[in-house]
């Protein structure tokens, strides 16, 4: 994917601190996401970030086939986006998408991890002690897995574009709060989003 411009830089890495601050909540807390998103011109950049146990139940490495299923079938919905996510006033057509598991299959490829087909088959040791490390590690260990994801949409009628909603609770339970952080040419915000309130407005 490009490079995003400055202003979704700024966005990610000052927003963030200050919002999850004031939330008294660290960078890295189960139950919670980063939602950032930048609209300049017609161009629409959106990154989602979250551990990994929010959205697959683990963040150690993927050993056995029902966690590599797992694994993917959480890359597929969040390589769709336009299944949990809606645009309202304007509409906006996804250009580019990025979904990043390789912290809980790095053994594979990137062609392979964008692959649905050899993802579920594929289990490759880069390092041969890799193995018994995994099997031997306790599960519950402080390791802390990220999952996240890159979208660049293109919109017509962007200065009409009203408000997002996110549609993502329903499908990862275990996903409490998102902290949606925005900007736009007239204006910067955020928002945390709730299974009962997950729509902000840009306007």
């Amino acid at each position: 994917m490009k490079s995003t411009s400055i202003i979704f830089c700024l966005l990610s890495s000052l927003l963030t601190a200050t919002a999850l601050n004031a939330e008294g909540q660290k960078s890295h807390a189960h139950g919670l996401a980063i939602l950032t998103l930048a609209l300049t011109d017609d161009t629409l950049d959106m990154q989602f970030e979250s551990p990994a146990s929010n959205l697959t139940g683990f963040e150690y490495r993927a050993s056995s086939l029902e966690e590599k299923q797992i694994v993917e079938a959480t890359r597929q919905v969040l390589t769709l986006p336009n299944t949990w996510l809606k645009f309202v006033g304007a509409d906006c057509q996804l250009k580019e998408t990025d979904v990043d598991v390789a912290s809980l299959m790095p053994h594979l490829s990137y062609e392979e991890q964008h692959d649905s087909h050899k993802g579920h088959d594929k289990h490759v040791h880069d390092d041969p002690h890799e193995h018994s490390e995994h099997h031997g590690k306790n599960h519950s260990d402080d390791r802390h897995s990220e999952i996240i994801a890159h979208y660049q949409f293109s919109c017509q009628g962007v200065k009409s574009l009203k408000s997002v909603s996110i549609a993502l609770f329903e499908q990862f339970p275990r996903l409490e709060k998102i902290n949606a952080m925005w900007v736009t040419d007239s204006q910067q915000g955020s928002k945390w989003l709730r299974p009962s309130s997950n729509t902000f407005s840009l306007r």
